[in-house]
């Protein structure tokens, strides 16, 4: 994989897919490949397997050699999960949807042998070092990514807390649509040597050009050709920050971005990350969120953020997460549209009492995904840190109580204090006291789930919705360009 530089000074001057020569030696950042394919491999064509070809196994390489060829309607989709750890998403997601075709990448030599041996498909290697626009990537429909959050977590330093390093990030995020390729602009006709800057103004020093004051044939609007490669954008990224780990944010934004640029038909982006992204660092999350909707970005048309916390969904332990949903051109099934100021209010009330007025910088939460998919709520359990009187879900009382059995606000500590440890346990014998009941795993108490739907809550359905646009306006050519 060879990647071009963004400027070039050699005498051959680039040229666009027309044909016409970019001027001052400006070379798009895009990828080197002479566009062989498994049809063009002649061992391929008598039948073989990809998988017992070299020539496709060594050009797929790290990948399947199966990807190496076209993916056709009817078989499994492919997916990219980003930071895949030992494999703990992969199989939540066979949960709901069994039939992907996906490659895990994950650095950690443990995780990635555990993943491995779970059956999965493991690139083992540092994220910063794969190159996004492999040409077998050019058929993925969907990329998940869970970030490194040790910068994000309370237990850490907190250096991903930095309001300075956020700021500093999230302008660099800002402009990744323009390093990618996908920033819309009035005229490109600078590009070719043209008198106009990408807003359309004379350039300094172009008054006498004779199509300064008028419109030229090069003086049309369009896309900014990519301006910078993956590797340069992670480099920027990496500046603005004091720990690496929270620079591969930007990856969530890299691979998507690069992914549409060599033409792959993506249609989901997903993220788990530290409920903190949201609570302590949203300039990161709205960061994103813009660069997915907005009309100087994707355009994308839904992408949600929100936090849930495993053991409202049956799990037996505590696990608060922020998550992001993105589909490219349609809701998502189970969408659901709250109201944002409300959700702003309640997610970020500490920086409320603190201050006075909620962050500067925020994404919209005035959209969700319920994880129910329809299924009804499991039963409320009990924990130290959740009263057993309220649902995790609607916070009333826990369903089949009675009001005779709930605890008045004034008694219930008294109550909890009182009540046995083992006494809503059931006893494992027919007459024998629950209290003496031995302690019994939370697995094994835990109620049977319905059966899931048979696609993944990413999967579109009919209807739209607008996008972020609070961000200020952009300046082209604040990433490379060839603005003068």
């Amino acid at each position: 994989m060879v990647s071009t530089p963004a400027r070039d000074t050699t005498p051959d001057a680039a040229r666009d897919p027309d044909g016409r020569p970019y001027a001052d030696g400006f070379r798009p950042a895009t990828l080197d490949w002479d566009g062989w394919t498994c049809a063009d491999c002649i061992v391929c064509a008598t039948g073989r397997q990809c998988a017992d070809c070299r020539a496709c196994t060594n050009f797929a390489l790290p990948y399947p050699p199966h990807w190496v060829q076209a993916w056709t309607e009817g078989h499994p989709e492919r997916g990219i999960e980003a930071f895949g750890g030992p494999g703990g998403m992969s199989a939540g997601r066979a949960l709901v949807d069994d039939s992907g075709d996906w490659v895990l990448i994950e650095f950690n030599r443990d995780a990635a042998a555990t993943a491995r041996a779970a059956g999965h498909w493991v690139v083992e290697a540092d994220i910063r070092t794969l190159d996004p626009r492999h040409p077998v990537l050019r058929h993925v429909r969907h990329f998940h990514g869970s970030p490194p959050c040790q910068t994000l977590s309370g237990a850490g330093r907190r250096s991903g807390w930095s309001t300075g390093e956020i700021a500093e990030l999230q302008s660099v995020m800002w402009q990744a649509s323009e390093a990618f390729g996908f920033l819309e602009v009035d005229d490109l006709c600078s590009l070719y040597g043209g008198p106009h800057s990408h807003v359309g103004d004379v350039l300094d020093g172009m008054e006498d050009h004779p199509d300064a004051d008028g419109v030229g044939d090069l003086c049309h609007g369009g896309h900014l050709p990519p301006t910078m490669t993956p590797d340069e954008f992670r480099e920027w990224a990496a500046s603005t920050v004091s720990d690496d780990r929270t620079a591969l944010m930007a990856e969530m934004l890299i691979w998507p971005m690069c992914l549409i640029q060599i033409g792959a038909p993506l249609v989901s982006i997903t993220m788990e990350q530290s409920a903190n992204i949201l609570k302590q660092s949203p300039a990161l999350a709205e960061a994103i969120q813009s660069e997915i909707t907005s009309v100087e970005g994707f355009g994308w048309a839904w992408c949600s953020w929100q936090i849930a916390d495993a053991a409202d969904y049956g799990a037996a332990t505590h696990r608060v997460r922020a998550w992001m949903v993105a589909t490219r051109y349609a809701e998502p099934r189970y969408a659901e549209h709250v109201d944002g100021d409300q959700a702003a209010r309640q997610m970020w009330a500490h920086v409320l009492k603190r201050t006075g007025r909620l962050p500067d910088w925020t994404p919209e939460l005035n959209r969700r995904i319920d994880p129910y998919q329809g299924r009804p709520a499991p039963p409320c359990r009990r924990s130290p840190s959740r009263p057993p009187w309220t649902c995790p879900r609607t916070g009333g009382p826990t369903p089949g109580a009675s009001a005779a059995s709930t605890p008045p606000p004034a008694n219930r500590r008294a109550a909890e204090a009182s009540r046995s440890p083992l006494s809503d346990r059931a006893s494992p014998h027919p007459g024998t006291p629950s209290s003496s009941a031995p302690p019994t795993s939370p697995r094994a108490r835990a109620p049977t789930p319905s059966p899931p739907p048979t696609s993944a809550p990413w999967s579109a359905s009919p209807g739209t919705s607008s996008g972020c646009t609070s961000r200020p306006a952009r300046t082209p050519g604040a990433c490379g360009t060839s603005r003068r």
